[in-house]
C-alpha cells in the first residue's frame, strides 16, 4: 500500500484489529479470534463460514486453469514433434512441467474430483506437492531456529494447516491429527516455558535459589 493509503485511519483501524487478532491467535492457536471490530480476517470467515461455500467453486476454477496449462504443454510439445512423458529416465519425449502450476491447481490435479486428468498427471502433481510441502516444512525448520522460540515450527504448521484447503489437505495428506498434534506441542512448549520463566523470576529473588548462587555453581 502507499505511504498516503497507510496514513488513513481506515487502515490505521484495521491493522490494529489485525494485530490484536495475531496476539489472539498466538494464544490459542486452535481457535480464529472472533469478536474482534473491524478485523477483515474475522470478517471473511464470518461471511464464508471459514472457507467452506467458496471451496467447490475455487476447486473447480483451479481444475480448469491446471487443465488448461497442461494442454498447452501437449500443443507446444506437439507442434515441435515431442510427446509429454512423465519419467525422467526416458531417453525422448519431454518431461512434464508443473512448477508453473499453483498449490490450489496442483492439488486439483492430484484429486482429480472431476476426473479431467490422467493417472500419470496425478501422481506427478501429487511429487510436485509433496515437493513443495517438504520445501516449506524446510524453510519452516529454519526459521524456527533462527528465531530462538521453540513454539516456532509448531506455529509454522498450524499456520499452514490453516492457510490449506479442504482440496490441498487432502492432497498433501494432512490430517486433522497433524493440526491436534501440533497444536498439544505449541501448548506443552508454552507451558514448560511458562514454567521456567516462573522458576527464572523466582531465583532472581532469592540468592540461594540453584543457578543464582555462585557457590552451588
Amino acid at each position: 500500500m502507499s505511504a498516503e493509503e497507510k496514513a488513513t485511519d481506515a487502515w490505521a483501524r484495521q491493522r490494529a484489529a489485525v494485530v490484536q487478532g495475531l496476539d489472539a491467535a498466538r494464544a490459542q492457536p486452535a481457535t480464529a479470534p472472533r469478536g474482534i471490530a473491524g478485523d477483515p480476517v474475522a470478517d471473511y470467515l464470518v461471511r464464508s463460514a471459514d472457507g467452506a461455500p467458496d471451496d467447490a467453486e475455487k476447486n473447480q476454477s483451479a481444475a480448469r486453469a491446471a487443465r488448461l496449462a497442461l494442454d498447452q504443454q501437449y500443443d507446444a510439445a506437439k507442434k515441435r514433434g515431442q510427446e509429454i512423458v512423465f519419467d525422467a529416465r526416458r531417453r525422448s519425449g519431454r518431461l512434464i512441467d508443473l512448477s508453473g502450476l499453483s498449490t490450489s491447481g496442483l492439488s486439483a490435479v492430484a484429486t482429480n474430483e472431476g476426473r479431467q486428468f490422467s493417472a500419470d498427471e496425478a501422481r506427478a502433481a501429487s511429487k510436485e506437492l509433496g515437493a513443495r510441502t517438504r520445501a516449506t516444512m524446510l524453510q519452516a525448520v529454519q526459521k524456527a531456529g533462527a528465531s530462538g522460540d521453540p513454539r516456532a515450527f509448531s506455529l509454522a504448521v498450524i499456520q499452514q494447516y490453516y492457510g490449506m484447503s479442504a482440496q490441498e489437505r487432502q492432497a498433501a495428506n494432512w490430517s486433522s491429527a497433524i493440526l491436534d498434534k501440533a497444536v498439544a506441542t505449541y501448548k506443552s512448549t508454552s507451558a514448560v516455558m511458562s514454567m521456567f520463566a516462573q522458576d527464572s523470576g523466582q531465583a532472581s529473588r532469592n540468592p540461594l535459589a540453584f543457578g543464582t548462587n555462585p557457590l552451588l555453581q
